[in-house]
């Protein structure tokens, strides 16, 4: 396994002089038959915001997935609906488990509160950006001075509670039955004004108390030493007249808990829960609801966005419930906002383009629970169905496009199994014993000896890499971090460049002389990624897979230079390999001078790059014949001993 280590450091630590570079850009204008945002990456458990993103003074929206960690930017077009733009995603730093958008000192620009393990920190607004952190907000109480509590699996609720025109904080306490009440004294000061706010205890759906004294709960504090396991707060202020009603998500309910407040800023009363909240058609999610409260249309009144905020993805295609306020009443008009027009195959999308019909062009595929096919129609991608190549008992689905041909692993209860599509035909389903669950298994020449390895990232980012043609040999095992791997010809020189994605979601590109670089795009976490000509310009482009259930596309910028053959041969004359680069799909085939065919023929995809062995050891020429729909060439390749 030589050869396979030093391949290996060289992509993961080299660094190299004068290396070649590369440019990416992301794209959403490959068109798909009715849907507007086919490339927005799909959606599981979110939270909106309204915020100007481009400077022209209308309020744009921010979209944050707690089950991918990741954001999502999408800008208002003149006739009210949303556009996906991922260019201003990277205005974000990386944010976990929550996030909100609120200005806290005044400037009229809103400010970034996220999730840290401290409990709160604020990324004040520069320019429409948040550069830094200003670190953990604290409070002063009983304990002296001390972070604001709010657990990884809640959602706050932040706004100007007492009316001084300061952003206060609400939370749940450690044990998740109490709303603590932080008051801003100002410049981001903060006492812990109240223990109980609203004077009410939350034990679980249906045990509810209200009507407590504030001091009941220091006695209680000191035995609620089990964390609670998720409570989400909103603000409900239809009226703005500051008396906010309390919508709440908890972990055991699937609906939301809805308290009127029948008192005062200064003095919160609530003495009854709804659970049909919102009235006439109640959101229903499996656990944990969240609420987004906006005026996502702009005429005045608050409307609500609804989802769940399970860190755990959902197979549904239906988790963003938009509430329009109309004539005082919330109506719902859709239960996946945004979501119905992207793609969305609803979690662990793992894609590849590949030719299903021969015809020449890129069809998509996506495996998940099943596998999802949009056929290429001149250039335009189709739903054609959403249970392509059906496998009983099959759970996910990973798909690798690879020497013309497509694998397919995936789980069968505990086990991992595979099977190949070649042709239109589904081969006999085998056993990948050496792959557990949550595992990533891929093939490659890792060694570039004309031979597979089985390369399999574990889910603790480790890589195991394994000789193909027999997996009971010993392997070898790398420290990578990686959680997505691929590998193509990017630059255009005949070697392969490794892709790779770390656990949070940054792109990686590094290979033998080009220098190690990591490109600016973040696509959360648990995403995979592989590659495809899918624009048909003669260069490799990335396409990622998101956690989230959704595709996106990273279209190859670079200035490099592009065979103009159909069929491209290099080096010629060669040892014992050669690369070979094609423009169309088709099959390639080995001849002898005599015209007689050797070995079996090779399927390859549009502007794919392999290295294959001679068809024969030793010297000798032979004619490599390429037949694809746009017709048929050859070429001679000479062996040299």
């Amino acid at each position: 396994m030589r050869k396979i280590r030093l391949f290996w450091a060289l992509c993961f630590v080299a660094f190299y002089t004068n290396a070649q570079q590369i440019s990416f850009q992301q794209i959403t204008n490959l068109p798909v038959t009715g849907l507007k945002n086919p490339w927005a990456g799909g959606f599981n458990s979110v939270q909106f915001f309204p915020l100007d993103l481009d400077g022209d003074s209308r309020e744009d929206l921010v979209v944050f997935d707690r089950s991918a960690q990741h954001v999502k930017t999408f800008l208002r077009n003149a006739s009210g609906g949303f556009a996906y733009a991922p260019e201003f995603q990277t205005r974000f730093p990386l944010i976990e488990n929550w996030m909100n958008l609120v200005d806290y000192d005044g400037d009229g620009d809103k400010d970034l509160f996220t999730s840290s393990s401290g409990g709160i920190q604020v990324h004040p607004n520069l320019n429409n950006n948040f550069p830094k952190s200003l670190g953990n907000l604290k409070s002063t109480g009983l304990n002296g001075l001390l972070n604001i509590y709010v657990s990884a699996t809640d959602i706050p609720a932040m706004t100007d509670v007492d009316g001084d025109g300061d952003i206060d904080v609400l939370a749940f306490e450690p044990a998740g039955h109490y709303i603590s009440f932080y008051e801003n004294t100002g410049d981001l000061k903060f006492n812990t004004k109240a223990l109980n706010w609203g004077n009410f205890y939350l034990n679980d759906c249906d045990d509810i108390t209200f009507g407590l004294v504030p001091e009941s709960v220091v006695s209680t504090q000191s035995t609620s030493a089990v964390q609670h396991l998720g409570n989400t707060l909103a603000l409900w202020d239809p009226d703005k007249n500051g008396v906010s009603d309390l919508i709440i998500g908890h972990v055991g309910c699937p609906t939301f808990l809805y308290m009127r407040n029948l008192g005062t800023r200064a003095k919160p009363l609530f003495r009854s829960v709804e659970t049909n909240f919102p009235a006439g058609a109640p959101h229903l999610v499996p656990s944990l609801a969240s609420a987004s409260p906006l005026d996502l249309d702009g005429d005045g009144a608050l409307d609500v966005i609804t989802s769940s905020n399970l860190p755990d993805v959902n197979t549904s295609l239906t988790t963003a419930s938009y509430y329009r306020s109309e004539n005082g009443q919330l109506v719902l008009k859709t239960k996946a906002f945004l979501q119905e027009e992207m793609i969305d195959v609803g979690d662990f999308a793992s894609p590849v383009f590949y030719d299903v019909e021969g015809d020449g062009d890129l069809d998509l595929l996506i495996g998940s629970n099943t596998v999802t096919l949009y056929e290429n129609v001149n250039g335009t991608l189709t739903l054609k169905s959403r249970d392509f190549l059906p496998i009983s008992g099959a759970a996910s689905i990973q798909l690798q496009a690879f020497n013309g041909r497509l694998m397919l692993y995936y789980s069968v209860g505990s086990l991992s199994k595979y099977r190949e599509y070649l042709s239109g035909l589904l081969s006999e389903e085998k056993g990948l014993p050496v792959v557990t669950l949550r595992e990533t298994p891929r093939l490659f020449d890792v060694n570039q000896d004309g031979s597979l390895e089985l390369v399999v990232l574990d889910y603790l980012g480790g890589t195991r890499v394994y000789d193909w043609s027999d997996l009971s040999k010993s392997y070898q095992r790398l420290e990578t971090l990686f959680r997505g791997i691929a590998y193509a010809d990017i630059t255009g020189d005949g070697n392969f460049e490794q892709i790779a994605l770390d656990a949070s979601g940054n792109l990686y590109v590094s290979g033998l002389g080009l220098e190690v670089q990591r490109l600016p795009f973040n696509f959360g976490q648990n995403a995979s990624v592989t590659t495809a000509d899918f624009n048909k310009d003669g260069k490799m482009d990335i396409v990622i897979g998101l956690a989230s259930g959704g595709v996106q596309l990273l279209q190859n910028t670079s200035e490099i230079s592009i065979p103009s053959e159909e069929l491209y041969v290099w080096p010629n004359p060669a040892t014992s390999l050669v690369n070979i680069r094609v423009k169309s799909a088709g099959n390639l085939q080995w001849f002898d001078l005599s015209g007689r065919a050797l070995g079996s023929t090779l399927a390859v995809t549009a502007g794919e790059t392999l290295r294959i062995p001679a068809p024969l050891p030793g010297a000798g020429s032979y004619i490599l014949h390429f037949q694809a729909a746009t017709g048929t060439v050859s070429q001679k390749v000479l062996m040299l001993p």
